[in-house]
């Protein structure tokens, strides 16, 4: 895993066509602004459906959940000890 410090206003960018910019930090709370293609998927890691069991002992397992995009859109995140979750 791949951990970055950012300041509001600034961003990262994943491959050509990916940007995701932290938009506000407040308290315990992210919100985090994601630009993508709309053929790439973005949903909350926790919406993400859980592997069947024989799926993820047979399949190498990813720190990325898979992820749709909404050009433009713009998720909650707050931080926790494991991470950023968003809303």
């Amino acid at each position: 895993m791949l951990v970055l410090t950012r300041k509001e206003g600034e961003e990262i960018v994943i491959g050509n066509d990916i940007r995701v910019r932290v938009l506000r930090v407040r308290g315990g709370q992210i919100r985090v602004g994601i630009d993508a293609p709309r053929e790439v998927r973005i949903i909350r890691s926790e919406l993400a459906p859980a592997p069947d069991a024989h799926e993820a002992a047979s399949e190498p397992q990813t720190t990325a959940a898979p992820v749709t995009a909404v050009s433009s859109t713009t998720f909650q995140a707050a931080a926790t000890p494991h991470g950023v979750a968003c809303r």
